[in-house]
């Protein structure tokens, strides 16, 4: 399923909470070119956060796809592939060439909160 809206929509991981989330915490906020702002004023020290933006592709349950996320996929018969796939930049761009499978696939997970997919 494509829509534009998806492809500019990002969730960030907070490395100090280890916690996925779709909104910045109060006081934050992010420009265009990912200067990050404190009450209004730019952020210059490390920041917690690590951006992952949504690709325009959902997975077979509706849920959009995003960078980092594990997909597995699924037959016709609805038996599972061995592989994983793991949704990454590749240069300046989405390698989007198995999401055109979108639809046969199931988000499982991403490397912050199930890294045990890293590893297979």
């Amino acid at each position: 399923m494509y829509s534009n809206y998806n492809r500019f929509k990002f969730r960030y991981w907070d490395e100090q909470l280890n916690h996925m989330s779709y909104e910045l915490p109060e006081g934050y906020s992010v420009d265009l070119e990912f200067n990050i702002y404190l009450d209004g004023k730019i952020h210059k020290q490390a920041i917690p956060f690590k951006f992952l933006q949504a690709t325009e592709f959902k997975d077979r349950n509706g849920k959009i796809i995003y960078e980092l996320d594990f997909l597995k996929r699924y037959k016709k018969s609805g038996a599972p592939y061995d592989k994983i796939y793991k949704v990454c930049w590749g240069g300046h761009f989405f390698d989007y060439t198995f999401l055109k499978y979108s639809s046969e696939m199931e988000i499982i997970g991403n490397i912050y909160e199930t890294p045990e997919f890293l590893i297979k």
